[in-house]
């Protein structure tokens, strides 16, 4: 599938769940979000409470389906959020969203993607590692740059609570304030 044609289909789908949200909450004053695809980088989509969607087309394009299946969703259930509940003391992945993904009866509900970085992104990032398992982080070239430079722990496994460590030739170097 060409990007085009898969533009136009994150268009319909986005439509869908938005056409969906209105079905489920009938009161609620949610317009159809502006569609972009200018998003670089890591992240696959990003929703604005003022009706704006931003998708990642280059992370689209390596599983479409899937891209299809998860993100468009994730990304109206944050409209519907700010619209229904006005963004006021809400976590951006809290209770409310969840109930939204599960009201949109989306299965294994994620806040984060799992998708495969295309070649191109990951000649641009630099893998990390925490201690407990085997997922990889990718950061950008200015996250990398910030953990050198102020090393202060603020790139933390949310799991083990580690500090993640640049990971190169299957070996762990803890990466410190002045190397």
């Amino acid at each position: 599938m060409d990007k085009e044609t898969l533009k136009k289909r994150l268009v319909q789908t986005t439509r869908y769940w938005v056409a969906k949200a209105h079905e489920i909450y009938p009161k609620l004053h949610l317009v159809y979000p502006k569609i972009e695809f200018d998003l670089t980088g890591r992240t696959a989509g990003t929703a604005q409470g003022y009706g704006r969607i931003r998708y990642n087309i280059d992370m689209a394009m390596e599983q479409p389906k899937t891209f299809e299946e998860r993100t468009v969703p994730h990304e109206v259930a944050h409209l519907v959020v700010c619209s229904k509940w006005h963004g006021f003391g809400v976590k951006s992945h809290g209770e409310e969203w969840v109930s939204v993904m599960e009201a949109f009866g989306v299965k294994d509900i994620q806040r984060c993607h799992e998708y495969k970085l295309p070649q191109a992104m990951k000649d641009k990032c630099f893998p990390y590692k925490c201690g407990c398992h085997g997922k990889i982080w990718w950061a950008s070239k200015h996250c990398h740059k910030r953990h050198q430079e102020t090393w202060s722990g603020k790139y933390r496994c949310r799991v083990c609570k580690e500090d993640y460590v640049l990971y190169r030739r299957r070996k762990f170097y803890q990466i410190t304030k002045g190397e």
